[in-house]
């Protein structure tokens, strides 16, 4: 999904776009990382889902912003 939409993010777009989506790739590492360091705590597995879920709307409104189509959602 990062992938996809790092691919249709071009010169057309402002610099705001790019550094948005910058700061969205380094909270998914983040939260990456700290789901490997989890464990099998249920907790930790659902605040990570949670964090994911915020991502993905994160990427959402930053497509919306920029007019770009997410092809994993369509």
């Amino acid at each position: 999904s990062l992938e996809m939409v790092q691919g249709e993010i071009d010169e057309n777009h402002s610099d705001e776009c790019p550094v948005a989506f910058g700061s969205l790739v380094t909270d998914a590492s983040t939260f990456t990382m700290k789901l490997q360091n989890a464990g099998d705590r249920l907790i930790s597995v659902a605040e990570t889902t949670m964090r994911y879920y915020a991502l993905d709307r994160r990427l959402d409104k930053l497509c919306e912003a920029y007019f770009i189509v997410r092809q994993d959602k369509s």
